[in-house]
């Protein structure tokens, strides 16, 4: 799963803090629990300041939020962890599409070439032999020894994306953005 799950805070915060206000309330006013057979609380107690209520609300609202915020960090780690377990044993020699961000798309090939490096055959200046480093593929030995600076980041087993380019003025474009997709092969009878 390539998406992350965001928690909405908002809108349970919100709730929390309508449940919370009702109940301080209703103990303020001295509503009696139902479940028992006590009388509602003489109103000759002093009463808790609504003030008070809402200010521990708040502070319960806060250490909530940073509980939630916790967790989500949590999640995202988790999640980034499971994509980078998936990619590692990820066999990507094959076919694959490269797609440049200036909408143009053409056939790539990888294959396997040494301990820990691929191959990339695609026709233009990010043709050569990527080393693997976790899941990133980092121009090793390019087919133009000036265009070092490649870098691919894999998000899924079936994709990258270009992190890292050249600068413009050694190959003319901007190619950080470009993708690599995996093409289905049919499979054989």
């Amino acid at each position: 799963m390539d998406r992350e799950w965001r928690f909405p805070l908002t809108a349970t915060a919100w709730l929390i803090t309508a449940v919370l206000v009702n109940v301080v309330i209703a103990t303020a006013a001295g509503i009696r629990d139902e479940s028992s057979d006590q009388p509602a609380t003489p109103a000759t107690e002093p009463r808790p300041s609504p003030l008070a209520g809402l200010n521990s609300l708040a502070s319960d609202l806060a250490l909530l939020q940073e509980a939630v915020a916790d967790l989500t960090e949590q999640a995202t780690a988790l999640t980034a962890l499971a994509r980078d377990v998936a990619i590692a044993g990820t066999d990507f020699s094959g076919p694959w599409e490269l797609s440049l961000p200036a909408g143009f798309h053409y056939t790539a090939e990888m294959s396997p070439k040494g301990e820990g490096q691929l191959e990339l055959n695609v026709r233009g200046v990010m043709r050569g032999t990527y080393a693997r480093d976790g899941r990133l593929l980092r121009m090793a030995l390019p087919a133009d020894p000036r265009l070092t600076e490649f870098v691919w980041e894999a998000t899924s087993a079936d994709r990258f994306v270009l992190i890292e380019s050249p600068p413009v003025a050694k190959i003319g474009s901007d190619y950080r953005g470009a993708t690599l997709t995996r093409v289905d092969t049919p499979p054989t009878p």
